[in-house]
Parts: structure tokens; sequence; C-alpha cells
């Protein structure tokens, strides 16, 4: 009696308050909810990509909810060739190939509706030209779907022990499209430091898309235009000292970080820059920029290659854009 009391005791006691918590359960695609019928067919469009994609030794976990708390819906499937990879891949792991969706999404008068859509595309060899592609849709609040892409290459040789998707001054890695920028920083005494950054406003989706599935020619084309009209647009907020940010970096200790000044109202530095500094930032950025035009026309039809492996929609393109 006394054993089949401590039993029960034993084995209805609540779990410790540290345990780590079930395992997310599986959600099927076609029992998803979406806030459109729009966004519905783009998701599925990916989703059907990706397992047409898949070979048969990659590694799929289809959508697990993962939201935080209280939170919306936060559903993640991947398909790749080993574990999921984000920006930066090491050289144990390539070969790599993967394809993540997620969607996010909020309670609408009682139903669970998926109102946005991210898909990455993932391409990296063991020597060579990889590229990083990152799709987004969402619902806006007046109910219409935006649409961004982002992209990243880079190149991973003999000697190198990771292959990054970052744009780098100091490296082989850039922007493909989307959101290409520029950043230096040079030092005017020994008690202050000056950064400049420019960046381009998002081009339309339509024309990053057809760029990045349309010829080698037509990519690298894009890209050099991309890194010319940064060029332009570097020369004239540098000239009208814009982009600008000081830093006090008088007495720099753990607890005393170097303490930046923000501009004036109208984004223009509050203090008069030296001569000197103008111009290094300025060097900085034209090598940056020819460093980056360099590597697209002497390694273009890899880059493009390397783009078609990441996510090869070329089929879907005029679906995309309609």
């Amino acid at each position: 009696m006394h054993s089949a009391l401590l039993y029960v005791a034993l084995f209805s006691m609540p779990a410790p308050v540290n345990a780590p918590p079930p395992p997310a359960a599986v959600v099927a695609f076609d029992t998803l909810v979406f806030e459109t019928d729009e966004l519905q067919q783009h998701a599925k469009r990916f989703h059907d990509l990706a397992e047409k994609t898949k070979q048969k030794d990659w590694l799929v976990e289809f959508y697990k909810d993962h939201r935080s708390g209280n939170g919306g819906p936060f559903l993640v499937g991947t398909w790749t060739t080993g574990k999921p990879q984000s920006g930066t891949i090491q050289k144990k792991s390539l070969p790599y190939r993967g394809i993540g969706i997620s969607m996010q999404g909020k309670k609408v008068n009682g139903v669970e509706r998926l109102s946005t859509l991210k898909v990455t595309g993932t391409s990296a060899p063991q020597l060579g030209w990889g590229a990083r592609l990152e799709f987004y849709f969402e619902i806006d609040q007046s109910g219409k779907l935006q649409r961004r892409i982002y992209g990243w290459t880079s190149q991973i040789g003999e000697l190198d022990h990771a292959i990054r998707f970052e744009s780098s001054p100091y490296g082989n890695g850039m922007f493909l499209g989307g959101m290409r920028h520029v950043t230096a920083r040079a030092s005017g005494t020994s008690q202050d430091d000056y950064s400049f950054q420019a960046q381009l406003p998002s081009p339309e989706f339509a024309t990053v898309l057809k760029a990045f599935y349309g010829t080698p020619e037509e990519l690298r084309d894009f890209m050099l235009a991309d890194i010319d009209a940064l060029r332009k647009q570097s020369q004239e907020e540098l000239k009208a000292k814009k982009g600008l940010t000081y830093y006090d970096t008088s007495q720099v200790r753990s607890d005393n970080p170097p303490r930046p000044e923000p501009p004036n109202p109208s984004g223009v530095l509050a203090r008069p820059l030296p001569p000197a500094v103008e111009k290094d930032l300025a060097k900085q950025v034209e090598s940056d920029l020819q460093r980056q035009e360099g590597l697209v026309q002497k390694n273009f039809r890899e880059i493009h290659a390397a783009v078609q492996q990441a996510l090869p929609l070329k089929e879907m393109v005029g679906e995309l854009i309609e």
C-alpha cells in the first residue's frame, strides 16, 4: 500500500522548473493558415522548390513551431546537406548547400495566420565561389505584400578556414545586391576617430530578381552599376559631411568605451572634418569599391553559377514578380 502511494507521489510530481521544453511538434504545410492567398502561393512555391532540390542524403527538418512565450507562431523548416549553417561556414562543413524557410504570424479573430515569409538559400563549395540569398515577403498594415531580396557572395581558398557571407574590405566577400553599402574609419588624433557609411536604397524586387537569374553578363552589369552608384553617393555624402560619426576615444577603458557624437538634426557632422581625415576616408572607400569591381569583373561567371546553386528558381521568376 505504502509503495503504491510512493509510486503515485513520485510520478505525479511536476517537472523541475529548469527541465528542457518538450520537442516542438512537426506542422504539416497543408494545415498552415496565411493572411493572404498571395503569401500562401509564394510559400508553397518555395516549399515545393526545397522538396524538389533536396538530395537523398540531405537532412530535412519539416516545420516546427519555435514561438517564444505567448508570441505568435514561428515556424521553421530546413533542407540541408548537414547541420544548418548561418553566415559563416567552417571548412569542415564544406561543401554545403541548404534551403531554410521560416514563417511568422499572429492571432487574428481567434485564428493564427502567417503574415511573413523568409527564404534563405546557401551554396558553399570546398573551394571557389559561394552565394547566400535571402527573400522576404511580408504583409504590411494596408494588406499589401512587400517583397525584398538580399544577397552575398564570397570565395574560399586553399588557406581559408571558413567562408563568410559578408561584405568586408579585407576579404573576398561582398554584396550581390539589395543593401549595398560601404564603411570606413580613420583617426583624427590619438583622442578621436571618425567613421563613415553610405548605403544605397534597396532596388526594386523585380530588378534584383531578374539580375540574379538572368545571364552572367546581366548579373555582372547589375553589380558594377550598383557599385558605381555607391561610389557617386559616397563622394556626395562625404563632401556634404553626411554619414559621418565622431568618436571621442580619450581615456578609453572597458568601462569607458569610445563615445559617439550624434550628427546635427540634418544628418551633418556637428564639427569640422579635418582634411586629412576626409582624404583618408575617401581613399578607403575607393579602395573597397575597386576591390569589389575587380572581383566582379574577374569572377562574374562563377558568382552567377553560385547564385543558381543557392536557390535554383530560374523557372519561378515570372511567378514571383507577377
